[in-house]
């Protein structure tokens, strides 16, 4: 009898301290899976010189740690051009034709493939269209461009991981098209011609209709985290004024969404020390952002006349909120991008009155402090590189 509950005892241990190890197994496994997803941000610049572009990495916490990452030289007065998202620690830039036989350093222009961490530039071709960006199908690992040589606009995507350039549309003729996004293989483009802006998707290299824009032009297209919505700015002109009017595409059921921000924005920000309108209609919207969330949109606005400014704003689409982001500052004050935890905004600020008329700032969201990143030269692109992502 003894020896029967001895045996249990011990039986019981043993269950004992097997569970306690699975437990610990688990547990660092999970420190180790949320170690893995997290991800530290750092701000990527491109300085503008007249015979060069430097890519640098900045430090958001102390903006003295600055580090060059890449030269790129170029034509004299030309600067290169870049992708608007870092992914996978990877850029992807067009740079300027040096053959002195071209007329038009735009054409046949260089597209690279640049990985941050090794610093390494990787040419994929010499046929890209300089003005357009690059976009990235990350899914598939794509580099998706547009290339316009000799009156033939081409749609051209080469794919990293096979090294394989294929054409997924090409026309005899110029065709003013621009690549969006990419959604489940279905490449979007947008085409704006003086009948207004179009959504169309490629199907079998033929362009073909999704969806109408607007009647008016379009720009300052973006596409959702989760690529359910399109965020854009419309034209809007009429004698008396020019303004940009926000716009929402729901791309499933291919309906704008309600977003009268103009009567909201004059009612909401007057709390906040904004400068009362007169007309709703006479606010002007500028680069309007997705943050990291799908949910939540931000955005610079100023009267069309310029003649009263307002902070940047973010917008709630489930519960229609309107808040200002940043304190009002002097200048057109636009948004760039959030970091991956919405910590930080990247901002850019326009007033004629200081040298120079342009700067960029990093705005950290929950203590509303703000600092101009320093450069001697004129910072033509700024972006977040989440590490780790």
């Amino acid at each position: 009898m003894s020896f029967n509950k001895n045996k249990i005892i011990l039986m019981i241990f043993i269950l004992i301290s097997a569970v306690t190890l699975l437990a610990t197994v688990y547990i660092q496994k999970l420190n180790i899976q949320e170690n893995a997803h997290h991800t530290e941000s750092v701000i990527v610049t491109i300085e503008h010189d007249v015979f060069h572009d430097i890519i640098y990495q900045i430090n958001p916490k102390k903006l003295s740690q600055k580090k060059e990452i890449l030269k790129i030289e170029h034509l004299p007065n030309w600067s290169i051009n870049t992708n608007q998202h870092i992914t996978d620690s990877l850029m992807f830039v067009t740079i300027p034709n040096d053959n002195r036989q071209i007329d038009n350093p735009r054409k046949n222009a260089e597209i690279a493939v640049i990985d941050l961490i090794s610093n390494n530039k990787v040419t994929i071709g010499h046929d890209a269209d300089l003005m357009i960006k690059p976009i990235f199908d990350k899914v598939n690992q794509n580099v998706i461009y547009r290339s316009t040589v000799n009156g033939k606009t081409r749609i051209i995507s080469y794919n990293l991981k096979k090294s394989i350039k294929k054409i997924i549309y090409s026309v005899n003729e110029s065709v003013p098209i621009i690549p969006l996004f990419v959604k489940n293989d279905n490449l979007f483009v947008v085409y704006q011609d003086h009948q207004g802006s179009n959504l169309m998707y490629v199907d079998q290299a033929k362009l073909k209709q999704f969806v109408k824009l607007s009647n008016n032009f379009t720009r300052n297209w973006s596409i959702s985290p989760n690529k359910e919505k399109l965020l854009y700015l419309e034209q809007d002109i009429t004698v008396n004024r020019s303004n940009n009017k926000i716009k929402l595409l729901d791309i499933d059921s291919k309906m704008h969404v309600q977003v009268n921000l103009n009567q909201t924005i004059s009612n909401e920000l007057l709390a906040i020390g904004a400068p009362s309108l007169n007309d709703a209609n006479s606010i002007s919207f500028f680069s309007p952002i997705w943050s990291s969330k799908n949910s939540t949109i931000s955005f610079g606005t100023a009267t069309t006349k310029m003649d009263s400014l307002y902070p940047i704003t973010k917008y709630e689409l489930t519960s229609k909120k309107i808040a200002a982001v940043s304190n009002l500052e002097n200048g057109i004050e636009m948004p760039i991008a959030y970091n991956d935890t919405n910590q930080y905004l990247l901002t850019k600020n326009f007033n004629v009155t200081l040298s120079p008329e342009e700067k960029i700032f990093i705005l950290n969201i929950a203590t509303q402090t703000r600092f101009g990143l320093d450069s001697e030269k004129y910072i033509i692109y700024a972006g977040w590189w989440e590490l780790n992502e």
